[in-house]
């Protein structure tokens, strides 16, 4: 699951949640489990590809660089692809 997706999760059941003054054990078990699969997040790195590509080393989707340094700057910390977080 990216990190994205799991964000999007927490910040709709928080929502959900406070329309209907709901703060119980199941909102707290879901907050509990989507936090988990924060944490276990993929670890990459990028790969320089040539002097305009660089490579996501967990799902090898290719992305143009946008630095003088040579690294994807989109999101430079996670693959905008499948969310693994990046060694830099």
């Amino acid at each position: 699951m990216r990190r994205s997706t799991v964000l999007n999760n927490i910040n709709a059941l928080i929502s959900i949640c406070r329309q209907k003054e709901f703060y119980g054990k199941e909102f707290d078990e879901a907050l509990h489990e989507a936090y988990k699969a924060i944490e276990t997040l993929e670890v990459g790195y990028w790969i320089n590809v040539d002097k305009t590509h660089s490579q996501c080393s967990r799902c090898h989707a290719i992305f143009e660089i946008s630095s003088p340094k040579g690294e994807y700057e989109g999101n430079s910390n996670y693959c905008p692809n499948c969310g693994a977080k990046m060694e830099i």
